[in-house]
């Protein structure tokens, strides 16, 4: 069961990495701009690390009956530079390529954040991997 769990996540990873690469070949076509980029890939990782603590933070909190605020706090952070991120996309494509791009981008940060440590460990190779493999563009004329 195990194997099939963690076979389950690579094809998951690898299907999300292919979409991703998929929308950014189209942005570039039709935008002049990757959709997730180098900036927005590192912005996404800070976010979810702020989510993730925050999240953890909470569940401590909850079970020991104490202040929850910090934890508020950090997760409020965390959705902020996420909906920051969110904005920048739609500003830089129209909206149907913003909203898969969202789509893409926050449901594999919910995902790896609800999931835990470990897979939100694989979740900042994937994002080292994808920032990575994303090259610089640039635009001579338009």
């Amino acid at each position: 069961m195990l194997v099939l769990k963690i076979l389950g996540i690579l094809v998951g990873i690898t299907v999300i990495y292919t979409l991703i690469q998929k929308l950014n070949k189209k942005c570039i076509e039709k935008f002049y701009i990757p959709l997730y980029s180098r900036g927005m890939s590192i912005g996404y990782l800070i976010s979810g690390i702020f989510l993730l603590f925050g999240l953890n933070s909470f569940r401590y909190a909850l079970q020991e009956k104490s202040n929850i605020l910090n934890a508020q706090i950090l997760m409020g952070i965390g959705a902020l530079i996420a909906i920051f991120y969110v904005i920048i996309g739609y500003y830089r494509t129209n909206i149907l390529y913003g909203t898969i791009g969202t789509g893409i981008n926050l449901a594999t940060l919910v995902f790896f954040i609800l999931m835990e440590g470990y897979l939100f460990i694989i979740y900042v190779i994937f994002n080292i991997i994808l920032f990575n493999s994303v090259k610089p563009i640039y635009v001579i004329h338009r």
